[in-house]
């Protein structure tokens, strides 16, 4: 069977004794040359004028009109000092205005950076990368304890669960915990790392400390499969496992997790047909789009009958099963 901006501080604080005098408008000029110093050179196969992508799977991204990052595995993301804070160390909104100052960025009176300065502060970076690498790796590793013991505790969902029955789905292996739908989060290799819990409201949360990124919840697993879809929720899998037997059904927990875990299926699956299931709103829309790309995989997204609501395939099955009813 199968895881600061300183107290009182505001971005346009002036800096006693200095000329300068950053303003929150002017921050998002220095997104690019601040991410290019801090994180180095972008992966030139993901990024484009807009958007900067770092990393072998453009894991963190840098939104050049926003001025803003976000690290996608790790879940964390901000405005230009707070890249300054977490690669540098910085902790008060002076700290990052002197960075940007010795970077050449801001005029002020410090000696610009030297290329020994610039190496030292590399270094430095690759030290604490690996620091929180190895602390996140153990935490990772505590949950997924954490997440097998639960799991293994836990016994099969009743059908009639108040999720389930909202939902209009089968439990497709999923268990139960003190009355909380639970979901497995697994690897590629079957290895459990996390779980996902669901009340009957439908409220969701991940076990603590578990990974997530690159991760899934296997939904439907045939011997044979004719084809592979890929979706964002757990519901929306189970729906699609019940129209689509023959498929072998994934869900990536939700869309900012859709494109890594699709290139993650497609080594897996080389030459299974791929069909990312996306969600019809905008950031279901972009993730889906975005993960066919790097998976070559097809795309669909549900179409609602007119005046119908929804976003998701389980959305569709349920205005189409209240409309054959009536």
């Amino acid at each position: 069977m199968w895881g600061h901006r300183g107290p009182g501080e505001s971005i346009g604080e002036h800096r006693r004794g200095h000329h300068t005098c950053a303003h929150s408008w002017e921050l998002p000029d220095l997104a690019e040359p601040v991410a290019r110093l801090l994180l180095g050179e972008p992966n030139p196969r993901l990024s484009s004028s807009r958007e900067l992508r770092y990393g072998r799977h453009g894991s963190v991204s840098v939104d050049l009109a926003a001025g803003t990052w976000y690290d996608h595995e790790a879940g964390t993301g901000g405005g230009v000092l707070d890249l300054i804070r977490r690669e540098t160390g910085a902790v008060t909104t002076r700290d990052c205005l002197a960075w940007l100052e010795r970077a050449g960025l801001l005029p002020g009176g410090s000696e610009p950076f030297t290329r020994v300065d610039l190496a030292e502060r590399a270094a430095e970076r690759e030290r604490a990368r690996a620091a929180r690498a190895a602390a996140e790796r153990r935490e990772h590793l505590a949950a997924a304890e954490r997440a097998l013991r639960i799991w293994n505790a836990a016994k099969p969902a009743d059908p009639g669960h108040g999720y389930l029955r909202r939902k209009g789905v089968e439990p497709h292996g999923a268990r139960e915990h003190r009355g909380l739908l639970c979901l497995p989060v697994a690897d590629f290799e079957r290895a459990l790392w996390s779980l996902q819990f669901i009340e009957a409201s439908g409220f969701k949360r991940l076990l603590k400390g578990g990974r997530k990124a690159g991760r899934f919840i296997p939904v439907s697993e045939p011997q044979e499969p004719e084809r592979l879809l890929l979706c964002e929720g757990w519901a929306t899998g189970a729906t699609l496992a019940e129209h689509k037997p023959e498929a072998l059904v994934l869900a990536a927990i939700d869309a900012g997790n859709l494109p890594t875990v699709a290139v993650g299926a497609r080594r897996c699956w080389p030459n299974l047909p791929m069909v990312i299931c996306g969600d019809a709103d905008p950031a279901g829309t972009e993730a889906a789009n975005r993960a066919a790309r790097a998976a070559g995989a097809e795309v669909a997204f549900p179409e609602f009958p007119p005046g119908a609501a929804g976003s998701d395939f389980n959305d569709l099955a349920a205005v189409l099963a209240t409309r054959g009813a009536a």
